[in-house]
C-alpha cells in the first residue's frame, strides 16, 4: 500500500471510491433516493476538473488529493485537504473529505491517509487541522482514536434535508504526525 498525490488519471478510481463509500457509509443516515443519484460519471468529470486546475486558481489553491494505492486493487481511498475553509474555528487546516473502501477499512488506509496529508498540511506551512463528519456517521470513532477533539457543531443540507454535522480538531500536526509514524 503507497499514499502519493493523486492526477488526473486517478479520476475514475476517485468518483468509485467517492460513490461506493458514500452509499455503504450514509445507507440508513442519509435519503436512499439521494445515495441511488450518486452518480460515477459525473464525479468523475468532476475529479478529472478538479485535478488539473492550476494550483493558482482560486478553487484549487493551496488544496492537496492523496490517494491511497493497493498493489492489487488500485486506488483504494482518497484524502483531500487544504487552508481551513471555515474560518470559525481555529485550525488553519483542513482534512476535507477521506473515504476507503469498505473492503479496505479497518487495515490501516485511513491511518496512514491522515498521516499523509497531516506531513503534507505541515509542508504547506499549516499546523492545526479540523475535520468536519456526519454526527450520525459511526465512522467518526476513527477521529476520535487518532486524538481528535470534538470542536463545534452545525446543520448541513444534503440533497434537501437538514443533517448534524459536528467538527473534530487536532491542534498540533507536528503531534499528530509524530503519534502516526510507524
Amino acid at each position: 500500500m503507497r499514499v502519493r498525490q493523486a492526477t488526473p488519471a486517478d479520476a475514475p478510481m476517485l468518483a468509485r471510491v467517492h460513490v461506493d463509500t458514500w452509499r455503504a457509509t450514509y445507507k440508513g443516515i442519509i435519503a436512499d433516493s439521494y445515495l441511488a443519484r450518486l452518480d460515477y460519471r459525473a464525479g468523475e468529470e468532476r475529479w478529472r476538473v478538479s485535478l488539473t486546475e492550476s494550483p493558482d486558481s482560486d478553487a484549487s489553491r493551496g488544496r492537496i488529493v492523496l490517494v491511497a494505492e493497493h498493489e492489487a486493487s488500485g486506488v483504494v481511498g482518497f484524502a483531500a485537504g487544504g487552508p481551513n475553509r471555515d474560518k470559525d474555528t481555529d485550525c488553519d487546516g483542513e482534512l476535507y473529505a477521506i473515504y476507503v473502501l469498505p473492503e479496505h477499512q479497518r487495515r490501516g488506509v485511513g491511518r496512514m491517509l491522515v498521516a499523509a496529508m497531516a506531513k503534507s498540511l505541515l509542508e504547506a506551512g499549516l499546523h492545526s487541522m479540523v475535520v468536519w463528519v456526519l454526527a450520525a456517521n459511526p465512522s467518526r470513532r476513527f477521529y476520535e482514536n487518532l486524538g481528535a477533539r470534538e470542536i463545534k457543531q452545525r446543520k448541513i443540507e444534503i440533497g434537501g434535508q437538514q443533517y448534524d454535522e459536528m467538527s473534530y480538531g487536532w491542534p498540533d500536526l507536528h503531534m499528530l504526525s509524530r503519534s502516526l509514524q510507524v
